[in-house]
């Protein structure tokens, strides 16, 4: 069988792809969605992952997605706000399949007005599961409603700043562990004697090896999240 394996790029396609079949089937204020066109900011040309724009004819942008694969390098902010100003969008998210981040740009600034945690990818190749590809439609369906929402009372669904302050602790916990769990597991991996367990639980979660840095981080991060579920699981429990 021939190995091709899938990426960002395929499946910000996709993505957009789906966008525009969500886009034909409302009455939303914007006409159409694209991927990376490129963006002129200052002497450098960056490129935007996802634009759903207002009128493409005319390059008037209504909003603007940055993707990321899931458990992937976390967004450059800066970056990303210099691609919004200068796409003159109010509202841009970025999405990495386990969570959407909604930020509201205003006078050059950037600002995280929510967080909404939900996991749809776990491993990027996921994407091409009839499941997974539904529930990632789904997820479009709620962005371009909020967007809807948006344009018309021009504000941001209201939030508990509760909630938001735990996701974004969680956020950073997760970001903070997961380096140390590949370090961990990189290191007893190369000794014979944890070698085999490392590998069983590989074998037992179906994790693809798609090169060593991906291969270590996926196992960490699979391991973290599940520290993480058990934790707050038993919180809840013990809580109730």
């Amino acid at each position: 069988m021939t190995n091709i394996k899938t990426n960002e790029r395929e499946l910000a396609s996709k993505v957009s792809q789906w966008f525009n079949e969500q886009i034909k089937r409302g009455k939303y204020p914007f006409k159409s969605a694209s991927c990376e066109p490129g963006i002129k900011v200052d002497k450098s040309t960056y490129f935007g992952d996802l634009i759903i724009w207002e009128n493409r004819e005319t390059n008037k942008a209504f909003s603007y997605i940055e993707l990321k694969p899931p458990f992937g390098k976390i967004e450059n902010i800066e970056r990303f706000r210099k691609k919004a100003v200068q796409l003159k969008v109010k509202i841009a998210y970025t999405w990495d399949f386990q969570s959407l981040n909604v930020y509201e740009i205003k006078d050059n600034k950037i600002k995280l007005e929510d967080s909404e945690p939900h996991s749809v990818l776990t491993n990027i190749e996921d994407w091409k599961r009839g499941d997974k590809q539904a529930e990632i439609k789904a997820f479009i369906s709620r962005i371009c409603d909020e967007l809807l929402s948006f344009s018309e009372k021009g504000k941001f669904r209201k939030f508990k700043p509760e909630k938001h302050y735990f996701i974004r602790f969680l956020r950073n916990v997760v970001d903070d562990l997961i380096p140390l769990f590949e370090l961990f597991i990189r290191i007893f991996h190369k000794q014979k004697e944890f070698k085999g367990i490392i590998n069983k639980f590989v074998s037992e979660q179906c994790i693809a090896y798609p090169n060593d840095e991906d291969f270590y981080r996926l196992i960490a991060s699979q391991r973290v999240y599940g520290l993480i579920t058990k934790i707050i699981f038993y919180l809840t429990i013990k809580r109730h």
